[in-house]
């Protein structure tokens, strides 16, 4: 099923189920501010992959302090860690009880929120990548000049 056949069959869904004032499918996003935009309206960012590399878009919607529901797999546990709600990637059933009860439990919702960001801003932050990615040249710049 191509892109636009999927979107429009997500989008019908969604009316059959009485969500299409809840749901907002965007499509794609040219710039970064749009999507910074529709993460500040969002209430929980939710990743149900079966496989990720690092998922960047994890950590932008956990800087933006929103929980995540994510895939029980292993990259999501070493980049979303502590305030991330696991679900197994095969269970749509259990994202969706992941889903209802953080949106049934505004304070719940609101701290992992708050955690998400602060891990976001700790452990993902522009200065200490770039100290992490010159110490990496350093080290391999000294390597190759033994």
């Amino acid at each position: 099923m191509g892109g636009v056949a999927l979107s429009e069959n997500l989008q019908n869904t969604s009316t059959k189920l009485g969500l299409q004032n809840d749901v907002l499918f965007t499509g794609y996003l040219p710039r970064r501010d749009d999507v910074y935009g529709v993460l500040k309206k969002s209430e929980i960012a939710v990743f149900p992959s079966w496989y990720e590399g690092f998922c960047v878009a994890a950590v932008e919607a956990m800087a933006a302090g929103l929980p995540v529901v994510v895939s029980d797999i292993d990259v999501f546990h070493e980049v979303v860690g502590d305030p991330g709600v696991f679900a197994d990637p095969n269970d749509p059933e259990a994202f969706a009880d992941e889903i209802i009860d953080l949106l049934q439990h505004p304070k719940k919702r609101e701290l992992l929120g708050q955690e998400a960001k602060e891990r976001a801003r700790s452990e993902f932050s522009l200065e200490r990548t770039a100290r992490e990615y010159s110490n990496l040249y350093k080290e391999v710049a000294e390597r190759a000049n033994r």
